[in-house]
């Protein structure tokens, strides 16, 4: 990684046991398979959320919470490979960024929804009786009380997103181990950061595993500074 400098981050990797290369092809994936995984889960699990937290004591609401809970301790290997049966073996999709994408959406989305459910409930109750009591109508207390758990919603997106960056199961039946696609389309294949980390780390010729180590600290400064910010977060919303 030293030696490659920046085109590290931009060079594809080696495909044989001659040269470096760089990461430049799955660190595009990563980011295009997080970004549109949060797209799918993002509105899901916001709503969700919100849901359990201003319906606490409602059959749904309830079924909704475990739910979140047991997908959260589900092998996410399970996912991936029901993901591969259902999109790619049955409809036909192919491995694609979209498939991925469905397939980190499902892993990351029990995550966002528990976190956001938990952010919201000290707001909820703060505000929830003081805004009825003013004649303020359901949605728009809803919409206060969310307005002002804001930094919990947005730690629960970069929880999300923390997740997605380190996920390897789910990947592994969903996007292709041909590490010199760069993303073109949804609909063609691309791969992930930790998907070649687990092929080249395991691989024979030294200079793939070397790129695998460059890559491996690329994760882990990421998803660091990811839960660095969620640390700022949730102590600046404490401190409120």
């Amino acid at each position: 990684m030293i030696e490659q400098g920046a085109k590290f981050f931009t060079a594809p990797p080696p495909t044989t046991d001659l040269g470096l290369g760089g990461i430049g092809t799955v660190l595009q994936g990563s980011l295009v398979l997080v970004a549109t995984a949060l797209a799918f889960a993002a509105p899901i699990s916001v709503l969700a959320g919100a849901f359990i937290a201003f319906y606490p004591n409602s059959f749904t609401a309830r079924l909704a919470r475990q739910l979140a809970e047991v997908v959260v301790e589900f092998p996410t290997i399970v996912i991936g490979l029901s993901v591969f049966g259902l999109f790619i073996v049955d409809l036909h999709w192919g491995l694609s960024a979209l498939t991925g994408a469905i397939a980190l959406a499902v892993v990351i989305m029990p995550y966002m929804t528990i976190q956001i459910s938990e952010a919201l409930r000290v707001p909820r109750a703060m505000f929830e009786e003081s805004l009825y009591a003013l004649g303020m109508s359901r949605l728009r207390t809803m919409l206060f009380v969310m307005s002002a758990g804001r930094r919990g919603l947005l730690t629960g997106l970069l929880i999300g997103m923390a997740k997605g960056f380190g996920e390897t199961a789910a990947l592994l039946f969903t996007v292709t181990t041909s590490f010199n696609l760069f993303f073109t389309s949804f609909n063609r294949p691309v791969s992930a950061i930790p998907v070649l980390i687990y092929f080249y780390g395991l691989s024979p010729y030294e200079n793939w595993r070397e790129v695998a180590w460059g890559a491996a600290f690329v994760l882990t400064v990421l998803v660091l500074a990811l839960f660095s910010i969620v640390r700022v977060l949730a102590r600046g919303g404490m401190s409120r």
